[in-house]
Order: structure tokens, then C-alpha cells, then sequence
């Protein structure tokens, strides 16, 4: 087992994001945010198969900008989403809460099993379990940001 979750810090402030909550922001509601956060977690595990859209090029950039310590920019658009706002899977945003825990808690038991398994992402190309933490870690900030919610933070905190 993982004794250090980079994720669990985000545990306590997506918990406190309520379905009247507004974005600062983009189009999401707070449950989109959600059911969204749990789309990318079954990305890194294979769970939903993606693909890189990025074109070969660019993933050098895009790779610098996974690994530097700027934040994700607003407005990015979902790569698999084509513009639209994806219809509610979940009844609730509590549902969909539960199944970003269940999502982030599979995601490291895979990667304890499959430590050198790799996936791809849209953007930033075929990522590794390190990779993919620093993402969803830059991933969740993004979005506690888009709803005004804080993150604790320590030094060294991102993978």
C-alpha cells in the first residue's frame, strides 16, 4: 500500500464543495467538476480507454508544463468532451463525490499492482503512475481554484 497519497490532500476540500456552489469560472457546476475528476481518474487506470490528441510536436511543451509548478490554465477545455457539457451520470453530487474517493483510492491500488503500467493522456501524452499523480494533483488544484476552494498545502506537497 501507498503510505504517501499525494491525493488525499484533496480529500477534505472536494468533500466541502456543494451542488449550489458556483464556478469562478467556466461552465461546470459543481457536480460536473466532479463526475469530471472521476472521468481522468479511470483514464490513468485504463478504465476508460483514451488517446493522445496532442500532436507530437507539441508534447515536449506540454510535457514542460506538466512538470513546472504553473498552474493549469482556465478555460482549457476537455479534450473528449467536443464543446458540450456532458449529461449528470450520478443522481447526486454526493454520489459523484463517493465515486471520486472510490476513484482515487483504485487508482493507487492498480498502480501498486501494475507499478510500470502507463496510459494515455489527451494532452500530455502516454503518462507513467508518477506522472499521472502530478497531474491529477495539478488536475484537482485546478478545479478546487475554479470553485474557490482552498487547498492545505505543505512543502513539498506535489508530486
Amino acid at each position: 500500500m501507498y503510505t504517501s497519497r499525494a491525493l488525499d490532500i484533496f480529500l477534505p476540500p472536494l468533500a466541502s464543495i456543494k451542488e449550489e456552489d458556483k464556478p469562478l469560472w467556466g461552465k461546470m457546476t459543481s457536480q460536473h467538476m466532479l463526475e469530471h475528476l472521476v472521468n481522468t481518474m479511470r483514464y490513468s487506470t485504463g478504465g476508460t480507454p483514451t488517446k493522445v490528441i496532442a500532436e507530437e510536436r507539441h508534447l515536449p511543451l506540454m510535457r514542460r508544463i506538466l512538470f513546472s509548478d504553473r498552474p493549469l490554465p482556465h478555460n482549457l477545455g476537455n479534450p473528449v468532451a467536443d464543446g458540450k457539457m456532458p449529461i449528470l451520470k450520478y443522481p447526486s453530487i454526493e454520489a459523484a463525490h463517493s465515486e471520486l474517493l472510490c476513484g482515487i483510492d483504485e487508482f493507487y491500488q492498480f498502480f501498486e499492482k501494475e507499478p510500470t503500467a502507463m496510459f494515455p493522456h489527451p494532452h500530455f501524452g502516454v503518462l507513467n503512475f508518477g506522472e499521472w499523480e502530478r497531474f491529477h494533483y495539478k488536475h484537482f488544484t485546478h478545479h478546487c481554484n475554479q470553485f474557490g476552494v482552498r487547498i492545505p498545502t505543505r512543502t513539498g506537497d506535489m508530486p
